[in-house]
């Protein structure tokens, strides 16, 4: 693999259900050596034999780039928290980046993966240029409350937030907590989450009501919710009153059981 052109700005990588592994990470790494000018990078090693350590060696050649986009796939690899942690630190190094998609899946049964990906949380809460950000934990078991309390933004220019913990360990606590951190966030127009079969009942949605209704900006919300056993009719259609009485247009996408 040999590509050197130093005028290529925007590169797709797409890896995908191959059996791309650790080597051929390491070469990639050499590659992206050659491409000092890359400002967008989507990266896709879903469904491959990556590992951490592979994850790892490209690190230190990502966090070299003057990246403005980085979108990654990461689901179904071997990717684990030493993963997670390496890529907390990259992303630290990388000032410039304004929009961020992290898509990662492991079926991995690591008591502490909560942890790690909570410093991933952190990193990226930390990163002063961000508008653009989604995050994809769906279905991984290990993952819950303490990842999304450790999202507090430093950042008030982002504009777009997605967040998928459907089928996590997510709770009222955790959907509270990002109720709060929402309504520092002045510029947000969009914003996405994604609950479905995790524990969250009225009293976490009530939370995310109550701060949509103080977000001047916000324009658009999709919320899943399906089997969410814990969540009312009555509230849904509650705050469906609310909003034909809101002077705010505010389009609003709901995933009901």
């Amino acid at each position: 693999m040999c590509i050197r052109d130093s005028s290529i700005k925007h590169l797709l990588l797409n890896f995908s259900d191959t059996n791309f592994n650790d080597i051929g990470c390491s070469s990639l790494g050499n590659l992206l050596a050659c491409l000092p000018k890359v400002k967008l990078l989507q990266l896709l090693i879903h469904t491959t034999k990556v590992t951490s350590a592979g994850i790892s060696q490209l690190c230190d050649t990502i966090a070299s780039l003057p990246l403005v986009e980085l979108h990654l796939d990461l689901r179904w690899t071997y990717i684990d928290d030493k993963g997670l942690e390496d890529l907390s630190k990259i992303i630290y190094r990388l000032p410039l980046l304004a929009a961020l998609s992290i898509d990662y899946y492991t079926t991995s049964s690591l008591s502490k993966l909560d942890d790690y990906s909570s410093k991933l949380t952190k990193t990226i809460s930390q990163l002063s240029s961000i508008t653009e950000l989604t995050l994809s934990f769906s279905d991984v078991r290990r993952i819950g409350d303490r990842t999304v309390t450790q999202f507090i933004p430093i950042s008030r220019l982002l504009r777009k937030l997605e967040l998928y913990f459907g089928g996590t360990a997510l709770t009222d606590f955790g959907v509270s907590s990002l109720a709060n951190v929402l309504k520092n966030l002045y510029l947000l127009a969009f914003f996405t989450i994604n609950v479905d079969k995790t524990d969250v009942s009225d009293y976490g949605l009530t939370a995310l009501f109550e701060a949509f209704s103080q977000m001047k900006l916000l324009s658009t919300v999709k919320l899943d919710f399906k089997g969410c056993h814990g969540v009312s009719d009555g509230l849904v259609h509650s705050f469906a009153d609310r909003i034909a009485l809101n002077s705010k247009p505010l389009q609003f996408c709901f995933g009901i059981t």
